[in-house]
């Protein structure tokens, strides 16, 4: 949990660091299954020091912001229903309403 704890907090810093942004574009593909693709796009000109002394790579920064941008499309997107998300590389999503 303090993990965790560490994390989150230190994700939200990130958006407040110079030349850091995090994008999405969801497009439709299946009206019939209620398919969508997803893709994201996270630049971070600079990373704060503290992912370093949690041992937190920025390969494995990068793929926590990819994911909390699905959790944040799937909750402001697809409010209220229920879906799955599969990677289809980094930066690719198909997210299917169940």
């Amino acid at each position: 949990y303090a993990l965790y704890t560490q994390i989150a907090g230190l994700l939200m810093m990130e958006g407040w660091e110079l030349g850091n942004a995090a994008s999405y574009e969801l497009e439709r593909i299946d009206s019939s299954h209620e398919a969508y693709m997803l893709t994201t796009k996270v630049e971070l000109a600079s990373i704060n020091e503290a992912w370093g002394v949690i041992g937190i790579a920025e390969q494995t920064l990068h793929a926590y912001i990819h994911t909390a941008l699905v959790n944040y499309v799937g909750k402001n997107e697809l409010t209220g229903k229920n879906y799955t998300s599969t990677s289809l590389g980094e930066g690719r999503y198909m997210l299917v309403v169940e």
